[in-house]
C-alpha cells in the first residue's frame, strides 16, 4: 500500500510540473543541493525546481558520500540544502547537515523525510533547519523555497 501511495504522489507531482507555467521565484542565480535516494522522486523534484527556479542551478545526489564531496568544494556557494534523511553512504542526511554546519556553511537546510522528526538528542536546533514530512505538497515546497530566498 505504501508503495502505491508513493507512486501516486510522485505521479501527481510530475503531472503538475508538466502543466505548470514557468513561475520564477526570483531573478538571481541560486544554488540548490538536493540529496534523495529515490530516483523517481529525485527526478521529479529536479523537474519541479527547474520549473519554479529556472535561473537556479540544482545539484542532485543519491548518496551522502557524493553530496559531501560536492559540499567540500562548493559549500560556501550553496543557498539551499534539500536533504532526505535515510540515504546510502557513510552517513545519513542528518550527518550531512552536521558537516554543513561544522564547516560554517550558511545555506538553509530542509529535511524531507517520510520518517518522523528525531528527538532533540539526534537533531538539535543548532543546525537551523526545517523539517518537511513526505508526502509533501507542491505548495509546501514552494513556501520553503520562498522562505529560503528571504533568508
Amino acid at each position: 500500500m505504501l508503495c502505491v501511495l508513493r507512486y501516486t504522489w510522485v505521479n501527481t507531482l510530475h503531472d503538475w510540473i508538466r502543466k505548470a507555467p514557468v513561475i520564477a521565484m526570483g531573478g538571481s542565480q541560486y544554488l540548490i543541493l538536493h540529496l534523495e535516494d529515490d530516483v523517481a522522486l529525485k527526478e521529479t523534484v529536479g523537474e519541479l525546481l527547474a520549473a519554479v527556479e529556472p535561473q537556479s542551478e540544482v545539484q542532485q545526489f543519491t548518496n551522502s558520500d557524493d553530496a559531501i564531496a560536492y559540499i567540500a568544494q562548493h559549500g560556501n556557494q550553496i543557498d539551499l540544502y534539500l536533504l532526505d534523511v535515510r540515504v546510502p553512504g557513510q552517513t545519513d542526511g542528518i550527518g550531512v547537515a552536521k558537516r554543513i554546519r561544522e564547516r560554517n556553511h550558511q545555506g538553509k537546510i530542509v529535511f524531507m523525510s517520510a520518517y518522523p522528526k528525531p528527538d532533540i538528542n539526534v537533531l538539535n536546533d543548532d543546525l537551523k533547519y526545517e523539517w518537511i514530512n513526505k508526502p509533501w505538497t507542491i505548495e509546501r515546497l514552494l513556501d520553503v523555497l520562498e522562505r529560503a530566498k528571504d533568508q
